[in-house]
């Protein structure tokens, strides 16, 4: 066996890593105190370290940031509640992307706000056109250079163009091109002299024993997996299941739900809404509704219509639609009458100008408004006939024929009558003929 070190030489390995660690902390301090400028794609925590886009599961996060659309960056809560960093180009084509700097949480809030203005998303302006690849400025400084990425308190927030100036973009100390935070590089102290030789033996090493005992034999070949008996659909990525399942449901914000995770109950997982939504559907994302005038949220009205005596409209009443209830006010509505006549009312069931139009009476027999519909039309004498919410059919009554004492006998005509004279003044002609006797004795 090797024997351990001389006393004096163990005694002067000592100081060496007391002065590593003084150094790398005087390294970090110095970096920690250092102003940043940077130029890159903004990419979340989450993506990186599931090596993976969300929303592409066939890409890796770190060799195509350009594919990552404003929608899983800023929309979907896993990936924007996870923080953000900002990445390197590669130095050549074909490289990875690596991480440059750890934005800090203010600074995540600057670059959605930022993101949301230019990009095209569910949340974004409606003016946003970069519907993925989402590069910015970022400036701040280091506050903490002892891990990769280092963590940085972001400044400003800028569009891509504007760029570092004429000071050009900071250079990383270190950059992480691997998901996970790791820690910085310990840097070599300065020389201190001449390192002392160690020695080459301290001593005969000690023979290995050649054997200890017969081997045990290694199996020939590998054993059968047995098939699962649970799967679950959310979980697993497995061929049947149709690859990651629960990415599906997770970029459009809903839980993923296998109701049974037995291996021979495939493709019955559901995507389901989160409360305060309601919504589910088997086997692909499901359509979330949310009332906001009856639900509690937080852009709900809370009853604000309500304690102002005002009705709530919500009129799109699905998840992604927030923030547009209204309150109108209410409609003064008069008691429902007693009395309708059917008539002389203007409704539903009233005659209108039915009985009118045919010259016929309209006579409503009820005028309670609980009797409906029992207008009638009526033939005006000597015509007979009535009909009940329609025009009537009128008939004359049949002329008997008159009896014999009934008929008044017509005068029996004498000839043509005489004229009369009309006027008295002409003298009746003095006749020609035989005289008229002057005397009567003869």
């Amino acid at each position: 066996a090797l024997l351990p070190p001389p006393p004096h030489l163990a005694t002067m390995r000592r100081p060496f890593p007391v002065l590593r660690l003084c150094a790398a902390a005087l390294v970090a301090h110095a970096a920690a105190a250092e102003d940043i400028c940077y130029v890159g794609y903004i990419m979340d925590r989450y993506c990186i370290d599931n090596e993976v886009l969300l929303d592409k599961p066939d890409v890796k996060a770190l060799e195509r940031p350009d594919l990552h659309s404003v929608h899983c960056l800023v929309d979907v809560g896993v990936c924007r509640d996870s923080g953000f960093d900002v990445l390197s180009d590669p130095a050549t084509p074909g490289a990875p992307f690596c991480r440059a700097y750890s934005l800090d949480a203010a600074g995540t809030q600057a670059a959605i706000a930022s993101a949301r203005k230019v990009g095209s998303c569910r949340t974004c302006d409606p003016s946003g056109l970069v519907e993925q690849g989402y590069r910015a400025t970022i400036r701040g400084r280091i506050v903490d250079a002892s891990v990769v990425p280092a963590a940085i308190i972001v400044t400003q927030v800028l569009p891509e163009h504007m760029g570092c100036g004429l000071e050009g973009p900071s250079v990383p100390r270190h950059v992480n091109c691997e998901r996970g935070i790791k820690p910085a590089p310990v840097p070599m102290p300065p020389s201190l002299g001449t390192p002392m030789p160690m020695p080459v033996s301290l001593g005969t090493p000690m023979p290995m024993p050649v054997s200890l005992g017969t081997p045990m034999p290694m199996p020939s070949a590998t054993a059968p997996a047995t098939p699962p008996i649970l799967i679950d659909e959310c979980e697993e990525d497995c061929a049947p299941c149709g690859g990651i399942i629960k990415y599906t449901c997770i970029v459009e914000e809903q839980a993923c739900i296998d109701v049974n995770t037995s291996a021979s109950s495939l493709s019955d997982w559901m995507c389901s809404c989160f409360a305060p939504a309601q919504g589910t559907a088997v086997a692909q994302v499901a359509v979330c509704m949310l009332n906001e005038c009856t639900t509690d949220c937080s852009s709900c009205s809370f009853g604000t219509c309500s304690q102002a005596g005002q009705s709530c409209t919500d009129p799109d009443a699905s998840a992604v639609s927030l923030s547009d209830w209204t309150c109108s006010c209410l409609t003064a509505t008069a008691p429902p009458p007693t009395l309708i006549d059917e008539c002389e009312e203007d409704c539903a069931t009233c005659s209108g100008i039915t009985c009118i139009v045919e010259e016929q009476a309209c006579i409503d027999v009820n005028t309670s408004a609980s009797s409906l519909s029992d207008w009638m039309c009526s033939c005006f004498a000597p015509a007979q006939g009535t009909a009940v919410a329609q025009v009537a059919v009128c008939t004359l009554p049949a002329t008997p024929a008159p009896t014999r004492s009934q008929i008044t006998p017509m005068p029996v005509s004498l000839g043509t009558p005489v004229p009369m004279p009309t006027s008295f003044d002409t003298p009746m002609p003095v006749s020609q003929g035989t005289p008229m006797p002057t005397s009567f004795d003869t």
